[in-house]
């Protein structure tokens, strides 16, 4: 079973939303149930309810992060996962200092979208339409990179 792992500072935003969209698009796939999909963050507080403006940002595009409760990386939960994909370079760095012996498993979502490598960055305290054009790119990164994600997943997990 192919697992991945988003990653980005709070996991309130940007991760759960990566999910979600990376979910949908296994919606069209025969193997949908196969997948384990999951979201943390680099630095948060565990259990942390989404903040309001972020679930407000995530409802506008059909997704509910009421019930989700941020979670820090792990050693142990990082480990397992075939692919780690993080939202900016400064998440790469801060996890191969933690966790070098999975470099080989940390992408850049940009990258994996087949950009030249960017960060996406975080739509909170920012203001609504700056925030909803991060959303809309984190959406088309994550359509962008399926396949390749999609692919390098179960090569990995094999």
């Amino acid at each position: 079973m192919p697992s991945i792992l988003f990653v980005c500072t709070g996991n309130y935003c940007r991760s759960p939303l990566a999910v979600a969209f990376f979910k949908n698009c296994l919606e069209k796939t025969l193997d949908k149930n196969n997948w384990q999909v999951d979201s943390a963050g680099t630095w948060t507080r565990c259990g942390s309810p989404a903040p309001p403006l972020c679930i407000e940002l995530a409802q506008q595009v059909g997704v509910d992060l009421s019930k989700h409760r941020a979670q820090l990386v792990t050693f142990v939960q990082i480990e397992k996962y075939d692919m780690v994909i993080v939202m900016e370079k400064s998440h790469r760095e801060a996890l191969l200092t933690e966790f070098p012996a999975i470099e080989d498993r940390i992408f850049l979502l940009s990258a994996l979208a087949g950009l030249s490598p960017y960060d996406i960055r975080d739509p909170i305290r920012k203001d609504n339409l700056t925030a909803q054009e991060i959303i809309r790119d984190l959406r088309e990164c994550i359509e962008l990179a399926f396949e390749t994600i999609h692919q390098r997943a179960y090569t990995t997990a094999e």
